[in-house]
């Protein structure tokens, strides 16, 4: 599943596309710009948000991301339907 987001970190507010959605954290892929998120970011997911999470950069076009708070299951309902 691929939904698009966006992320806000470093004062700048980034596009991203979020894959791997659980309770804990997701992967993000951040093409069409000079930045990947990391450290602490504001996560919108479609247009659930702003929810607090920590991104660890991998490489220059992906990052993980780590929910401070799990989801609560019915964001992942609500995504898992779409």
């Amino acid at each position: 599943m691929k939904i698009c987001g966006e992320c806000e970190t470093s004062g700048r507010r980034l596009a991203v596309t979020i894959t791997g959605l659980d309770r804990s954290g997701c992967a993000l892929v951040c093409e069409g710009h000079d930045m990947v998120p990391e450290g602490d970011m504001a996560l919108w997911i479609g247009a659930i948000g702003p929810l607090a999470a920590i991104a660890m950069q991998k490489d220059a076009t992906h990052a993980n991301a780590s929910f401070r708070e799990p989801l609560d299951p019915r964001i992942l309902d609500h995504f898992a339907q779409g």
